[in-house]
């Protein structure tokens, strides 16, 4: 009777750690074309605050990249700890 549960609970572990490996590496590409485009957007904003020189339209452009790439930001960190949550909960 033990040595059905366990294999069960075994079963079951090995089932859920594939499906999420799965998942895992269908976003890959996905958090690797966000990860570039933060990284333009950081090269944006840099360059865009050293030119604006009083520019109110720039300013506003700026801040606008900047508030979405910390949006984009949040997402990724909301992704990463609902997976991490997701892997100690499997074990």
């Amino acid at each position: 009777m033990a040595d059905a549960a366990l294999g069960y609970v075994v079963q079951r572990v090995g089932d859920l750690l594939i499906n999420e490996a799965v998942f895992l590496y269908s976003v890959k590409d996905q958090v690797e074309w966000v990860k570039e485009e933060l990284q333009a957007m950081e090269c944006f904003l840099k360059d865009a605050d050293s030119k604006s020189k009083g520019d109110e339209r720039v300013k506003n452009w700026v801040r606008q990249v900047r508030e979405i790439a910390y949006r984009a930001e949040d997402l990724v960190e909301s992704f990463v700890l609902d997976a991490d949550g997701r892997l100690a909960n499997l074990i």
